[in-house]
């Protein structure tokens, strides 16, 4: 894979981000604080997140490929793939993957990956979806090419 076609494909992954976003605002419009919304909106709500975590684990799956690193295995490979890009990590490439998350962000990541969990594999009418989707609309600045870590690739 060449950069270009790495760029390319985390474009095409930010531009579907880039939806999910835009459908978590119209949830929050249609439910301002601290109107209760119907079960129904709250699984919408719900997969829109996990779609939105799983667009990161895309793009952090794709990086690892275009770097030959290989991808954690086992039951806790979502938690191993996201430390991947906490610290400097060698590849096969004798280069080390880009460091995506610090600080604030890579304790949301944390965050939304323990979301995408429960979510998954439980009642995720139970989480308090409002304060993640707030979250969301007020960090989807990440999802800018200009501002993205993952666009800017060597």
């Amino acid at each position: 894979m060449t950069t270009e076609q790495l760029r390319e494909e985390i474009a095409l992954e930010l531009d579907a981000m880039r939806i999910v976003v835009h459908e978590i605002k119209s949830l929050l419009e249609d439910y301002p604080s601290p109107s209760v919304p119907l079960l129904r909106e709250i699984f919408a709500a719900t997969s829109f997140m996990t779609q939105l975590y799983n667009g990161l684990e895309n793009i952090m799956k794709r990086i690892a490929k275009y770097y030959n690193a290989p991808l954690p295995k086992g039951d806790d490979w979502h938690r191993a793939l996201a430390e991947l890009f906490l610290q400097p990590t060698e590849t096969p490439l004798n280069a080390p993957l880009p460091i995506l998350f610090e600080g604030e962000t890579a304790l949301r990541v944390k965050e939304y990956r323990k979301f995408r969990h429960v979510a998954m594999h439980g009642y995720s009418f139970r989480l308090d979806w409002l304060r993640y989707l707030r979250f969301d609309t007020d960090h989807s600045q990440y999802l800018s090419h200009h501002r993205s870590p993952y666009y800017h690739l060597s």
